[in-house]
């Protein structure tokens, strides 16, 4: 008979255990010890942007983020794990939490993280778990409104 596939893809949003997996996996069959992630990228539908800010905050990650999507791109900015900002194309200050709403749509794209120090202006001033927390409720507050 047919087998049920619903085990692979319940819940389809990747756990943070599993992102961190993935984005590991290949680290340790370098041979070189890595005493810390320097670099990072992958496809938006395996790790989502909600699990890669939160494995920042998790690991007090410092860096810039780049999105990219059918032609759009974006950069977000990290310090210590904060968010600090967020470019998307053009627009040097487009407005923060409209953006940042926007780009927890995409469902598919790339993501490629550079650690560094960020010498940007803190826009954001918000922790990034109650700033995903604040946005996916006003999310389901718009959906219960259509």
């Amino acid at each position: 008979g047919m087998r049920s596939r619903v085990g692979r893809h319940s819940g389809s949003r990747s756990s943070i255990a599993e992102a961190v997996d993935l984005l590991f996996r290949d680290l340790i069959a370098d041979p070189t010890p890595a005493k810390q992630v320097e670099h990072l990228q992958g496809m938006l539908s395996r790790i989502q942007l909600p699990t890669l800010l939160s494995l920042f905050e998790l690991e007090r990650l410092s860096g810039e983020l780049k999105l990219e999507r059918r032609g759009q791109r974006a950069r977000i900015f990290v310090r210590d794990g904060a968010l600090v900002d967020v470019q998307q194309g053009k627009d040097e200050a487009p407005p923060f939490r409209e953006t940042l709403a926007a780009l927890l749509g995409w469902e598919d794209g790339w993501f490629e993280f550079r650690v560094g120090s960020v010498d940007r202006e803190n826009r954001v001033q918000t922790p990034t778990t109650a700033l995903l927390l604040d946005l996916a409720r006003e999310q389901d507050e718009s959906h219960q409104k259509d």
